[in-house]
């Protein structure tokens, strides 16, 4: 199969969405999975450790969207490390 340059472009794409979908989801999970077990009724811990929890992975995620949005992306589009 001969791949062309839309090819290699498009790759590139998908794999840097793919790596966004998937920091955000390793991010929003703990949050989502502990918020869910206080609806259901289960609360896996307190209040407290909840808070920091949240702030935790607030800045984590903030901080591997700074990296993914903006340090990893070369000049050409691609992902340096991709």
């Amino acid at each position: 199969m001969i791949e062309t340059k839309a090819v290699r472009s498009d790759l590139s794409v998908a794999k840097r969405m793919a790596m966004l979908v998937f920091t955000d989801f390793a991010c929003w999970a703990p949050i989502a999975f502990f918020g869910l077990t206080v609806i259901v009724g289960l609360p896996q811990i307190g209040v407290t450790n909840s808070k920091i929890l949240l702030v935790f992975f607030y800045l984590l995620n903030s901080c591997s969207n700074l990296f993914l949005y903006a340090i990893l992306p070369n000049s050409t589009g691609g992902m340096i490390w991709l």
